[in-house]
């Protein structure tokens, strides 16, 4: 089985390397996916952290600081598969710390990348299963621990077919810290022994709560540095995907002509759609489309002179790693991916930060935590269109309730934050674990 699996790997990923070379879009990553990590890094022992995206990187930006303040000499490696995630984790980088690209699950490649990093042990972010990685830890007997752990609506019925084989590969992990009960009942169902899980919560939730003078300050210098009125409502889309944002642009246009101090802000979820996104707009639609890069160049800003006829403007952005400092601008936030059928995404930032927050249907891959908000009245999920309009005027128009919805989102966050610290622990006892291992040897 992990020959045929190693097989149609390497099929699959040569095409999608054909895929990059006809876009274009290869980056300097793919030597490191290679096993080609630069000679220059040294490495002493790590704890060696895999986060696939942005998204999950950012997850355990919490868990990292903690392992830095109980492990203050301790050298990270962050791995991550696409761009714009090695881009995050190199800023969360310090000192000795490596960030390199996971390299393919190919036995040849991650098992001499393995004997060269040598870790100590390590942490998977959100059950991402790679066989042969798994393997290759086992035989070295590097402990691995996966926090935030979870199995998707998708994954799980590919699993249960496989069970014999992903049974032989989830055994061989020391320690799961899964979200929810559900995630340790699916967990169950494919083999892994109850002991080896622990139910520790949601890391997401675990995000530091900025008070609400410094967001009020912060949301004035960005405002300032935007041109955006005080008086102004801001609606931030997050982390939209293609065939969202024509929905989003047409409710603007729509909003803007019974509520012209409107402002929306799209934040693509993947920067390499932004010159598709500004063309369409452009062609398609009578608004201006301001990129939130070129505020670098001061004499590009908009600023507070902005002229009349520069109303309707629709800003991107076209930048990585900015999404959580631009929520505090807004007065209302659509979380995208929900709109069309790829799961959803993180509602939990803009919550900490207490915005009042839409989504649409599809957010299977956040079903809990939607289903929490909406049970408890602190988010606001939509269907299509006409929906979404309405949903946003009343919210636009009723302060008291979206007040209401935002308070209440962050009073979510507060109630379940603690399985950062959790997960700490479960790390710990294995590397305490296998110390004395060593010592007893």
């Amino acid at each position: 089985m992990e020959i045929l699996y190693e097989f149609i790997y390497l099929v699959g990923f040569t095409f999608y390397v054909l895929i990059l070379l006809l876009r274009a879009q290869l980056h300097r990553g793919i030597l490191m996916r290679l096993g080609f990590l630069p000679p220059k890094n040294d490495f002493y022992n790590p704890i060696w952290i895999h986060a696939v995206s942005v998204g999950e990187i950012l997850s355990v930006r919490a868990l990292i600081d903690k392992i830095r303040e109980h492990l203050p000499h301790k050298q990270l490696v962050l791995s991550t598969v696409t761009a714009t995630g090695n881009s995050v984790a190199r800023s969360l980088a310090r000192n000795r710390d490596v960030v390199i690209y996971l390299p393919l699950d190919l036995r040849f490649i991650m098992c001499s990348v393995i004997r060269r990093i040598k870790p100590s042990i390590v942490v998977l972010v959100e059950t991402e299963l790679w066989p042969i990685f798994i393997n290759c830890l086992a035989r070295e007997k590097i402990p691995l621990v996966v926090v935030n752990g979870r199995i998707s609506d998708r994954s799980l019925p590919r699993y249960r077919l496989l069970r014999p084989f992903v049974k032989s590969v989830l055994e061989k992990i020391s320690c799961f810290c899964v979200q929810s009960v559900e995630e340790k009942n699916r967990l169950l169902s494919l083999g892994v022994a109850e002991p080896k899980i622990k139910v520790t919560g949601n890391m997401k939730f675990d995000i530091n709560l900025v008070s609400k003078d410094v967001i009020e300050k912060e949301n004035l210098l960005l405002r300032t540095e935007l041109g955006i009125k005080k008086t102004e409502k801001v609606i931030i889309a997050a982390s939209t995907h293609r065939g969202e944002e024509k929905i989003l642009v047409s409710v603007y246009e729509k909003l803007i002509k019974k509520y012209p101090s409107c402002r929306l802000i799209i934040a693509p979820r993947h920067p390499q759609r932004v010159t598709y996104l500004v063309k369409w707009i452009k062609e398609n639609t009578k608004l201006q489309v301001q990129l939130i890069s070129q505020f670098k160049d001061k004499s590009k800003t908009i600023g507070l002179e902005r002229k009349e006829k520069e109303d309707n403007i629709v800003f991107i952005i076209d930048t990585v790693g900015q999404l959580m400092q631009f929520y505090q601008i807004a007065d209302i936030v659509f979380v995208g991916g929900s709109l069309v059928p790829i799961g959803g995404h993180n509602i939990l930032e803009p919550a900490s930060l207490a915005k009042p927050i839409v989504f649409g249907n599809y957010m299977f891959n956040f079903r809990s935590i939607a289903e929490l908000f909406i049970k408890q009245n602190a988010a606001i999920q939509v269907k299509d269109k006409q929906e979404i309009y309405q949903v946003l005027e009343n919210l636009i128009n009723n302060q008291a309730l979206a007040r209401q919805l935002g308070s209440q989102a962050r009073l979510l966050i507060q109630e379940n934050q603690g399985a950062t610290l959790l997960s700490l622990n479960c790390i710990l006892a294995l590397l305490e674990n296998k110390n004395s291992a060593k010592i007893e040897k």
